[in-house]
């Protein structure tokens, strides 16, 4: 029987992130329009979008930095360690201005993880294949995890260990290589010019991407 280790360790990934939700009602028409805004400069970028039906505007500001002490995503943080680090970036200050509480959070990934399944279970989303948030694919390959592994156990239903190995041939290659896909946005959005970016306007999805986006997780 194969059993999956439980002995692998998280590893930071280089990027810190602060967080904070902020009441919109006192915030600049251009934080609370419907959309999403990303700035993207040299180490650093800022991800902001209305939530909570625009009542409150969710604002991500992440860094890239060497050392990363403790492994948790609720650490409190400053607003004001949020304006240092963004210091000449003076379109998101009225945002971090107004945040009462902000979190603090290291970014964490697994390298290579164990097996996903033994004869008996079987691990799905972040606790079989933990991703960066780049790509916004955490919850969406959950999600074709679930279908997946229904479609295998119900061909396979007459041997639950086939159908647990089943899903997890089929699922392991493309998770990982969306892993990779959202540690690549990452760096590369921080290989940007020193000066921010702002890139509020949709943009068609590239045909590159195709694969990620077209993908029937019925088919086995």
């Amino acid at each position: 029987m194969r059993r999956a280790r439980v002995d692998d360790q998280p590893v930071y990934s280089g990027f810190s992130v602060y967080r904070g939700l902020v009441d919109a009602s006192g915030l600049p028409a251009s934080f609370t329009e419907p959309r999403s805004i990303v700035w993207a400069g040299e180490g650093r970028h800022f991800v902001c979008y209305p939530v909570a039906g625009g009542r409150l505007v969710n604002f991500v500001a992440t860094l890239s930095a060497e050392e990363w002490g403790a492994e948790s995503w609720s650490e409190p943080g400053k607003a004001q360690d949020v304006l240092d680090a963004f210091a000449d970036w003076d379109n998101v200050h009225p945002l971090v201005e107004a945040a009462e509480t902000v979190t603090r959070w290291g970014l964490h990934v697994r390298e290579d993880g164990p097996a996903w399944t033994t004869a008996r279970t079987a691990l799905a989303g972040d606790a079989a294949h933990p991703m960066l948030p780049f790509t916004a694919q955490g919850a969406g390959q959950g999600i074709e995890d679930a279908v997946a592994l229904a479609g295998a156990l119900a061909r396979h239903g007459d041997d639950v260990s086939v159908a647990l190995r089943t899903y997890e041939q089929v699922r392991r290659p493309r998770a990982t290589k969306v892993q990779q896909l959202s540690g690549d946005m990452g760096r590369n959005l921080h290989r940007g010019a020193s000066e921010s970016q702002q890139r509020p306007e949709a943009r068609p999805v590239s045909d590159t991407l195709d694969w990620l986006f077209d993908h029937d997780a019925e088919a086995l």
